[in-house]
């Protein structure tokens, strides 16, 4: 026979729940993530709305495809970088690693291989985002 705390606390256990959820769906990178998602990227999602860690999941791969990297965490651009094999990766700092990311997605585009001049820590890329913003 279950107890009233018992129900007390399964009932609170699924209020926060639907909470950290409903927070988790007011983040920009969610809302930047739902807008730039495909119709049926969409339908996924309705099958994952109950589930907190796909939903970031499923945000992390739309930016990621996406080459949206404004809106990603340092630790998982981080992943982004070792994957692409971007040297002094762990060394750099965010805005860096955007900066090397989208420099690296520049060069796909045209059909040039590696990375070249991406140096970490306070390189080159530095330098660049300097001059970006002049």
């Amino acid at each position: 026979m279950i107890t009233i705390a018992e129900i007390e606390n399964r009932l609170h256990s699924v209020y926060l729940s639907a909470l950290n959820l409903h927070r988790f769906c007011q983040t920009q990178a969610f809302k930047r993530a739902f807008e730039i998602a495909t119709h049926e990227e969409k339908v996924a999602l309705s099958i994952l709305i109950n589930n907190q860690t796909e939903l970031e999941f499923w945000t992390k791969t739309i930016l990621k495809k996406n080459k949206d990297y404004d809106y990603l965490s340092v630790s998982y651009l981080k992943e982004i970088a070792q994957e692409n094999s971007v040297p002094y990766y762990s060394k750099m700092v965010r805005l860096e690693l955007i900066v090397a990311l989208t420099k690296l997605n520049e060069k796909e585009k045209n059909n040039d291989k590696g990375i070249g001049s991406i140096v970490g820590g306070n390189g080159t890329v530095t330098n660049t985002v300097h001059q970006n913003q002049k």
